[in-house]
């Protein structure tokens, strides 16, 4: 029977599923899709900001931040937006993301699954492609261990458009199929309002702006690394 599985938080008790839908729409699935969609080779993302150094020693290009600001001596931040302006800079290349909260959620879950990257801006592509799997765990990043409405509501567009593929769901899954969202609710969001203040408006609505990449980004199970598929 197909499953389809969701977990608000990542402290949630996660089951062992074929794949793993990663949502972290402000802004890391967000800046992993942009980077593919700019041509990229690879994406590798890690939470150890010396390994980071190391690896920018073997020609990485090193986009990062600790609570939305650009880590020191990364070429990048996490910023998408600023990302869309440097494509002579990421075409064909290796690239590493070190973000606050995605990265070490992502490790965690990809110690065990394969991972598939979703934002609201590869949504419609996903939609389309996803069903190739019978078993999905749709995770939301959250922000700090907690529950975040922007991922949420991404997680409900996913499910809205998949649900009656898979009869086996969780009370999660049930709850995103059965209400109303609208994305205004995205602007009483808690990281919503952190990078308004931080003047980052123009990140926050390239996170919004839905189904502009035809970006398929796949990591497998232990690998630490996303390729487009």
């Amino acid at each position: 029977m197909k499953r389809l599985y969701t977990y608000l938080s990542p402290k949630e008790n996660l089951l062992n599923h074929e794949i793993i839908v990663l949502i972290d729409t402000f802004r890391a699935t967000t800046t992993i899709n942009t980077l593919f969609h700019l041509g990229a080779k690879e994406v590798l993302m890690t939470d150890d900001i010396e390994r980071s150094f190391e690896l920018k020693e073997s020609g990485y290009v090193l986009c990062g931040e600790r609570n939305s600001q650009k880590i020191k001596g990364f070429d990048f931040s996490n910023s998408p937006s600023q990302l869309l302006k440097q494509e002579d800079k990421i075409k064909s290349k290796k690239v590493l993301i070190n973000t606050t909260n995605g990265s070490k959620v992502f490790r965690s879950v990809n110690k065990n699954s394969n991972v598939i990257a979703l934002s609201l801006t590869n949504l419609k592509t996903v939609i389309n492609r996803i069903e190739i799997y019978s078993d999905i765990g749709v995770v939301c990043s959250g922000l700090n261990g907690n529950y975040s409405l922007e991922d949420y509501y991404t997680a409900y567009r996913l499910i809205k458009n998949i649900y009656s593929k898979y009869p086996d769901t969780n009370d999660a899954t049930e709850m995103s199929y059965k209400i109303d969202l609208s994305k205004d609710i995205i602007k009483k969001a808690k990281h919503y309002k952190n990078l308004k203040e931080l003047k980052l408006i123009e990140d926050i609505n390239l996170c919004l702006n839905e189904s502009i990449y035809d970006t398929f980004t796949f990591s497998e199970k232990n690998s630490g690394i996303f390729k487009m598929i």
